[in-house]
Formats: C-alpha cells, sequence, structure tokens
C-alpha cells in the first residue's frame, strides 16, 4: 500500500510518521520539501521580519517658548526596530543631535527656528512635525530698559526744569527787588507827608 495518499501536498516533513509512513521525501532526495527544516533555519529571518516595520512616532517635539539665556529641550518618542535619531534646525541636520531629545543651552536670538527629527530604522524612516523655538520678551530686560529710556527724558526734564528754575529765580529777584523799591518810595512819601504835618503846626 502507497502512503503518497497519506501526504500533505502543502506539508512535507519526513521527520512526522503517520501509520509507520514518513509524511516527505526524505532530505537526500531531489524533490524533498521538508518544512520543519525550513522553519529551523529561517527562525532567525522570520522573527526578525516579524519587526521589519517602518518607525512610527507616537509623540511628536513640541514647540516652546523661553526667556533669552534659558535652556531648551526637544523629545520625540518613537515605535519600532533599531532606530536611529537626527534632529534639525529648519530642514539642516543638526550635528551630533542623535537622540531622542536635543537640548540647547543659555538660548538666543539665533537659535529660534522650526525643530523636526528624522527616525530612522533598515525598514524606512519619518519625520517628525515642526517644533518652534521662541523667545519671551525679557522682562527683566525690558524693565531696565524701560528704566533707562525714562530716566533718559528725565534728565533733559530736569535740565529744562533747572533752566526753567534759574529763570524763574532771576524773575523772583527781580520782584522782590520792585517790593523793595515800592516800599522804599513809600516811607519816602510817608516821611514827606510827616515833615509837611509838623512843619505845619509849628
Amino acid at each position: 500500500m502507497s502512503a503518497a495518499a497519506d501526504r500533505w501536498a502543502y506539508f512535507s516533513n519526513p521527520d512526522v510518521v503517520y501509520n509507520n509512513v514518513a509524511l516527505g521525501v526524505a532530505e537526500n532526495q531531489p524533490k524533498a520539501a521538508n518544512n520543519a527544516r525550513v522553519l529551523r533555519e529561517k527562525s532567525l529571518f522570520m522573527s526578525m521580519y516579524r519587526g521589519a516595520v517602518a518607525p512610527k512616532i507616537v509623540s511628536q517635539p513640541q514647540s516652546i517658548t523661553v526667556a533669552p539665556g534659558a535652556n531648551a529641550l526637544f523629545a520625540v518618542a518613537a515605535a519600532g526596530n533599531s532606530l536611529s535619531y537626527q534632529w534639525r534646525k529648519n530642514g539642516v541636520a543638526i550635528v551630533g543631535a542623535t537622540t531622542t531629545t536635543y537640548s540647547i543651552s543659555s538660548t538666543k536670538s539665533t537659535d529660534v527656528g522650526a525643530y523636526s527629527v528624522v527616525v530612522t530604522n533598515p525598514y524606512g524612516s519619518v519625520t517628525s512635525n515642526d517644533a518652534t523655538l521662541a523667545l519671551s520678551a525679557d522682562t527683566g530686560g525690558a524693565s531696565s530698559s524701560s528704566s533707562s529710556s525714562g530716566s533718559s527724558p528725565s534728565a533733559p526734564a530736569s535740565a529744562a526744569a533747572s533752566g526753567g528754575g534759574g529763570g524763574g529765580a532771576i524773575g523772583g529777584w527781580a520782584l522782590a527787588w520792585m517790593a523793595l523799591l515800592g516800599l522804599g518810595r513809600a516811607m519816602s512819601i510817608v516821611r514827606r507827608r510827616a515833615r509837611r504835618s509838623s512843619s505845619v503846626e509849628a
């Protein structure tokens, strides 16, 4: 009795025996189709193939606004195997920025821009959304600038007031002089009248 009818067309494994018949062609024969051997030899490749997917960003970097001189930090989270990262500023790769985060110390105006990251693995790549870095108004500088600008006009004002004060002082002396002059004249008149009265009585 032939065992051919008991063999499955798409499952040939001579290591499996059914009714004392091996379910497959022996490996030393030209038409051997040993699925067990194929699985055994390709298991590593097949396990790697299960993870053969392009990276996917699960958390995008966020735009931030910081005060000048403060530190800034961008971060990304991605899913996938064998991931590598490259941060960019305004579309240009940043040398040495190849981790999940990118930090900037003592931010300044030249750091302002759009930051993104390219996540890559052997099966593809993905680029994050742009995250902008902006600088807030420097309140300390503004207040000092405001203070200095406020004091600058006051200096001329003081000078003007001083100049005006000088003019006012001269006017005051003039008024005082005129008052004294008027008082002197009034006293002279009183004296004259007193003399006239005394001469009449005499």
